[in-house]
């Protein structure tokens, strides 16, 4: 019973871990209102999560989703509105698909599957680049089509939780609170393992193996 109370026990420590998936989706929220903000309170989101999978968060989750909110403001605000743009395009061709008839259903029925397939497959590796690494958006966008077909699993498995996430919200929009920052720090787990992957780590030992880093990224 002791140990219930402790602050550090497992369960205060996973109370305290819901808290900040809370905190970090409001703040998420917020940033998507205005539009033109999405992209880098996107990044924000996925720079805070990463730290902590990573246990470097020690600095506060409201620091570090601002610091990263300001350091990724232009470029992510570009990357907003492309995006931004690539859904409502999607919602439109969506609505064309409902009303269509004959060879035009399955056309626009195509274009609906390709541009959701950019949306959920591209979109965690772009802003997961640009919470994690200092790039050009033309690179972050190189970087992400490589990562996408290179590692199709892990892509398959992000691709999962947002559309479960996507899902979750449609049927209890109330879980608008919870599910983009879990959503994100389950992304968070799997971009971590696979970013240190191409991130070359110091040896004494042994001389750093760069071959399979194709991909070009500078480190945060």
């Amino acid at each position: 019973m002791r140990n219930f109370f402790n602050a550090d026990s497992w369960f205060w420590q996973r109370m305290n871990d819901l808290a900040d998936i809370i905190l970090l989706s409001l703040m998420w929220l917020l940033c998507c209102l205005p539009i033109v903000t999405m992209g880098p309170g996107t990044a924000a989101i996925y720079y805070v999560m990463i730290k902590k999978v990573r246990g470097d968060d020690g600095e506060g989750i409201w620091r570090l989703f601002v610091r990263s909110f300001r350091r990724n403001f232009k470029q992510g605000l570009i990357v907003g509105l492309l995006m931004t743009a690539l859904i409502v395009l999607l919602y439109v061709d969506i609505q064309f698909y409902a009303q269509a008839q004959g060879m035009l259903r399955p056309l626009f029925g195509s274009l609906t599957v390709v541009g959701g397939a950019v949306v959920l497959l591209l979109l965690p590796y772009l802003v997961g680049q640009m919470a994690q690494f200092e790039n050009t958006i033309r690179r972050y966008f190189i970087n992400s089509l490589f990562f996408m077909i290179r590692h199709f699993w892990s892509t398959l498995k992000m691709a999962a939780v947002s559309a479960l996430g996507i899902a979750a919200v449609w049927l209890m929009p109330p879980l608008i609170l919870l599910v983009p920052g879990f959503a994100v720090y389950l992304h968070g787990g799997i971009l971590v393992k696979l970013f240190d992957r191409y991130i070359p780590q110091e040896s004494d030992d042994e001389d750093i193996d760069t071959a399979d880093a194709d991909t070009d990224i500078n480190e945060t």
